[in-house]
């Protein structure tokens, strides 16, 4: 069971290349609001958010293809780009900066911006503010959104409202993922580090219920010991939480497209 539920993602992906090669990625809505700190590593400062797929019709987007928020009046301001100084005053950073790329398939997009543009700015971290969902067409689409992408995405809320079980437990999972190391292994105490911020921060913005404690501790059980860890060292708990992170959001994925299937 373990090796199946891991190649989930892999499996979308080669279902990609079965598909049309010139189709538009997916539009995404993302489905969180608040802050998320961005991290710093390498010379770049990034974090994973939960998104859900608008357009079930089209190809699932390449990791890394870059997107672009839709300036539809609502959604145009939805995401902000915040740097705190070291006196602790907060700045708004150039929206250009900002760069959107698909992570996992349709369930995550990076958000990420260099390094060298905090310290332009002045500033020792930076954040991005999540007021509402929002909504992402990929920034070198072949096809425009299509014209009812508003509509769907009205819908969308509305089912991650209905879905609030596993989008909780999903964002829990992926704030784990945020805080693991992104260019190496992490070791159990980390990953069990990570796993305790995730779940402070999500229990000082919602109450959590019995429902999504225990499918955030499925998560977490899950990928306790990944496949080829050995005893004391790093593994790739990312990966194994980025497969449980799909699976959580499959019902929300699911519902959408029985939305949006004609009625009978």
């Amino acid at each position: 069971m373990r090796a199946s539920l891991t190649t989930v993602p892999a499996a979308t992906f080669f279902a990609i290349v079965a598909g049309a090669a010139l189709a538009a990625p997916q539009s995404l809505l993302v489905a969180r609001t608040g802050e998320v700190a961005l991290v710093c590593e390498d010379g770049a400062c990034t974090a994973e958010v939960t998104t859900m797929c608008l357009e079930p019709e089209n190809d699932h987007p390449w990791a890394g293809t870059p997107y672009s928020v839709v300036a539809d009046g609502a959604h145009a301001a939805a995401l902000r780009l915040v740097g705190v100084r070291p006196d602790g005053g907060e700045v708004s950073l150039p929206a250009r900066t900002l760069k959107i790329t698909a992570a996992r398939a349709d369930s995550a997009v990076r958000l990420g911006v260099e390094e060298s543009v905090l310290e332009i700015h002045g500033v020792i971290r930076a954040a991005v503010k999540i007021a509402r969902p929002a909504v992402l067409s990929p920034a070198e689409g072949l096809e425009p959104p299509g014209p009812d992408l508003a509509a769907r995405a009205r819908i969308g809320e509305r089912i991650l409202g209905k879905e609030g079980r596993d989008v909780a437990a999903a964002r829990i999972t992926q704030a784990a993922i945020n805080g693991l190391p992104l260019s190496r292994g992490a070791t159990e105490t980390e990953y069990r580090s990570a796993w305790e911020g995730a779940l402070a921060a999500s229990q000082a913005g919602e109450r959590p219920n019995d429902a999504m404690r225990a499918r955030t501790r499925w998560a977490f059980e899950w990928c306790r010991e990944p496949l080829g860890a050995d005893e004391g060292g790093s593994a790739d708990y990312r990966h194994c939480l980025g497969a449980a992170h799909y699976h959580l959001m499959g019902g929300v994925r699911r519902a959408f497209r029985a939305s949006l299937a004609p009625a009978s």
